[in-house]
């Protein structure tokens, strides 16, 4: 079924949980999500969800149009701003942060195991992101 549009606006909507469609990017800011427009192989235009990735590059995660490659970006509509999760190479380091945001203190914090701490963290960042 060939999707128009307007029904890949709406889709992008519901999934991303807005009324309407966000102001474009601005080019410079930082987001996590976005409701992205696209152009399809097909020469179809549709709307899709994407994630930003580390490297700044756009990343689908959702796509309500036809089944055809992406081949250009059109605007990019972030979202979701969140929080970047910050990554721990070790245990040290998942202490250190639990330390300084002042989830424990120095000494309850090495007690914990490093799954122990990795959950903690994860809690705290839902938290903060507003998803508990």
């Amino acid at each position: 079924m060939k999707q128009t549009l307007e029904k890949t606006l709406v889709d992008a909507l519901g999934y991303a949980s807005v009324r309407t469609l966000p102001k474009e990017w601005d080019g410079k800011s930082d987001y996590m999500y976005a409701i992205t427009k696209v152009r399809k192989s097909d020469n179809s235009i549709a709307y899709v969800i994407s994630q930003r990735n580390e490297d700044g590059r756009n990343i689908i995660i959702k796509d309500f149009g036809n089944v055809a490659a992406i081949v250009e970006t059109l605007s990019i509509h972030p979202f979701y701003e969140g929080v970047r999760r910050p990554e721990f190479r070790n245990k040290k380091e998942k202490i250190a942060y639990i330390v300084h945001e002042g989830l424990l203190s120095e000494e309850e914090a090495e007690k914990l195991t490093a799954s122990q701490a990795t959950a903690i963290i994860g809690k705290y960042l839902n938290q903060k992101e507003g998803r508990l």
